[in-house]
């Protein structure tokens, strides 16, 4: 009999058409209600997040859909009845599970967390014919009795178990990444700075990484940045900045910080006191990179702000921005890079960046990166027009320097 002839693959099969393969829905605690900045709006990607790293170092080949993660919330919690139903009627083929660290730290080994909570939701996503990712639990360096510890290796055990058995079902091992593997149960301490989340920058790039090459498996790529100089506004209105190949190359404002080559559509620079950037372009793939020579006098953040004067936006509609950041090897107290967007109306502002990091994040490893940047989707307010202004941002933990080439940048009206 082939594969296509099992009932119970035909079945899975309709029933997973619907959904849509490039889209995750999160539900966790902290270390996936950290994949934003702001729990409430979650408009800012937090640089320091393994999600928001994964998802950058993979080409933007996914996004969230929804997130349920509560910081400090148990799996009973965060998976309650109404979450759970609200989940299921979501669009997205995935589902990603992570989190049962608040179920030891308060109730240690006096309930199968895997059991009573976790697998019952695997269960009836999977039953739809949708995707399950189940991350391992990383516990924490506070976990030191053999109760607690023995609770976290159970779970673990679990999850890998599950994930051999359910077809639908994937494992994330971060535990195995991010570990000491010579201790009892220690996270690495280049990648915590308070042994239960990875909140430094240097871990979730790693674990980011790790994430990265599991979503090149599941997700084809589907690039979304600009390919071609027609694409501006004259030409359909879809994508709103004036020069998003940099082909035009004068007539920018350095606001005596950037010298050297200032391109069309840069409208003004802030930075960090005693800091500067030299710019340069080279014929690239697509148009001309535009190569940014960052010496950053302090700690804290380069705007190259690109703002539209012009009305352009559509009040109601859905916008966000994109680029393809290119880190060189050498750079020093070096964080997180990115883009943002903003705009202004009837003296509000409304914000959405990825890549945003506070200091205390630590610096990126030493070596050349490669990141598609994109921020969230912001609908344009009703009210009088303050600005709408898009940014690249580059961030430093102290004094240091960087070489980034910016390619692609597009701010973008949603279709669909």
């Amino acid at each position: 009999m082939f594969l296509t002839d099992d009932p119970d693959f035909a079945a899975a099969r309709q029933a997973a058409q619907g959904y849509n393969r490039s889209t995750l829905v999160l539900m966790g605690d902290s270390r996936l209600a950290g994949f934003f900045n702001d729990p409430s709006t979650k408009l800012m990607r937090q640089g320091a997040n393994f999600l928001r790293c994964g998802l950058a170092l993979s080409g933007q080949r996914m996004r969230v859909e929804k997130s349920f993660a509560v910081s400090g919330q148990r799996s009973d919690q965060y998976l309650a009845a109404a979450n759970v139903t609200q989940a299921l009627a979501c669009k997205s083929h995935w589902l990603v599970l992570y989190g049962v660290a608040n179920d030891i730290g308060q109730l240690s080994n006096t309930v199968d967390h895997f059991t009573v909570n976790i697998k019952p939701v695997a269960d009836a996503w999977t039953a739809t014919g949708r995707g399950v990712i189940l991350i391992t639990e990383t516990g924490g360096n506070s976990f030191t009795t053999p109760e607690a510890r023995g609770a976290v290796f159970r779970y673990n055990r679990q999850v890998r178990d599950y994930c051999r058995a359910n077809r639908g079902a994937i494992l994330f091992d971060a535990a195995a990444v991010v570990m000491d593997p010579s201790q009892p149960m220690t996270l690495n301490p280049a990648y915590s700075g308070d042994g239960l989340h990875i909140g430094l920058t240097a871990g979730a790039y790693v674990l980011g990484k790790a994430f990265a090459d599991l979503i090149k498996q599941i997700a084809p790529p589907c690039d979304g940045l600009v390919y071609s100089a027609g694409q501006v506004f004259a030409n359909g209105g879809m994508q709103l900045f004036s020069n998003p190949l940099w082909l035009t190359t004068t007539g920018g404002t350095g606001s005596g910080i950037m010298t050297g080559t200032v391109p069309a559509g840069i409208t003004g620079i802030s930075a960090p006191a005693s800091s500067s950037i030299v710019g340069s372009v080279a014929a690239g793939a697509y148009g001309n990179d535009l190569q940014l020579a960052l010496t950053a006098g302090a700690a804290g953040v380069f705007k190259v702000k690109c703002d539209f004067v012009s009305e352009l936006e559509i009040v109601g509609e859905t916008y966000y921005a994109n680029a393809e950041l290119d880190v060189a090897s050498g750079a020093t107290n070096f964080q997180s890079c990115g883009v943002h967007l903003e705009c202004n109306r009837a003296g509000a502002t409304t914000t959405t960046e990825d890549g945003f990091v506070g200091t205390s994040a630590g610096n990126l490893p030493s070596g050349a990166y490669s990141f598609v940047c994109e921020t969230e989707r912001l609908t344009i307010p009703t009210g009088s027009r303050g600005w709408l202004s898009a940014w690249l941002v580059f961030y430093f933990s102290a004094a240091g320097s960087a070489t980034v080439k910016a390619r692609r940048f597009g701010v973008w009206r949603q279709q669909g």
